[in-house]
């Protein structure tokens, strides 16, 4: 969502091509309230994921000075293909560190999913898709217990990932994945000021055509936030189901994978191939 400050009228023609075709929505927001402003995003954002991000921003985010703001908030309903049995989800230790370990629900399965093991990441790969198979998790364990940070140092280069799924199999995978849900809140402008993406924040953006006026003006602030669980029915509770459990193929036990995500790991989910979400899981008390 584009919110705009109400000093700045909106041109009509754009916002109806921006909600028929981009589906996108625009809002003329008095900035000068910072409280009543907050409210109408945060009412906003909780109405689009289903009630499951109440809090986006708070009023310290907005300002009277503000001309354009972009607003994002990412709600991701699906459930797995091969779901979990609930009755096997167990209380387990999770390695913080290679020291330190919490105690959380572990969910445990034997599937068929495309599987690697990665040199030049150091890590195992899991793809778990959901129901309908365009959509998928995709799980990236260090070799490690304290592999994270050279993991993530590794992933800046966002072309490995995609290269190293490319050797996936499919392979008969117990695996162990921590019951879990995350939420993070990303600012958006630091992110594309990293790649290099500056201009819409800069007074000589070009993006007068969502005025009425030609006063140039540009995005001020951009923020997303995401929410995501990981169940034993996918990422939104469920009744239990037992359909589509999936059982192994005729093959010796030693040729078994095994997937124990018993430490930090990265998460993407990905839609036709393309990441619409990715988060860090390290732990939580």
């Amino acid at each position: 969502m584009l919110v705009v400050n109400k000093e700045y009228p909106l041109n009509d023609f754009f916002e109806v091509v921006s909600q028929n075709y981009l589906e996108a929505e625009l809002n003329n927001i008095d900035f000068t309230n910072p409280e009543q402003a907050t409210t109408e995003i945060n009412n906003w954002v909780n109405d689009k994921t289903n009630h499951h991000i109440e809090h986006l921003i708070d009023p310290s985010f907005i300002d009277g000075n503000s001309a354009v703001v972009l607003v994002s908030a990412f709600y991701f309903k699906g459930n797995w293909k091969y779901p979990f049995f609930k009755w096997m989800t167990q209380n387990k230790p999770f390695n913080i560190n290679s020291e330190d370990f919490i105690e959380i629900p572990m969910m445990h399965i034997t599937a068929r999913y495309k599987y690697a093991e990665s040199q030049k990441l150091d890590a195992k790969i899991l793809e778990m898709l959901y129901i309908g198979e365009k959509a998928s998790m995709v799980i990236v364990l260090p070799n490690a217990v304290d592999g994270i940070e050279s993991l993530l140092k590794k992933l800046e280069d966002l072309t490995i990932l995609d290269l190293e799924m490319m050797n996936m199999e499919l392979e008969d995978v117990k695996a162990t994945i921590p019951k879990i849900t995350l939420e993070s809140t990303i600012n958006v402008k630091e992110v594309l000021q990293q790649m290099n993406v500056n201009k819409i924040f800069n007074d000589d953006a070009e993006i007068t055509g969502l005025l009425e006026s030609r006063q140039p003006t540009h995005v001020s602030k951009a923020i997303q936030k995401a929410f995501i669980t990981v169940d034993e029915i996918g990422n939104h509770a469920a009744a239990g189901n037992a359909a589509g459990v999936s059982f192994l193929s005729p093959r010796a036990p030693n040729e078994v994978k095994y997937f124990v995500a018993d430490h930090p790991f990265v998460l993407f989910i990905k839609k036709d191939d393309i990441t619409i979400l990715s988060a860090l899981y390290r732990g939580s008390s």
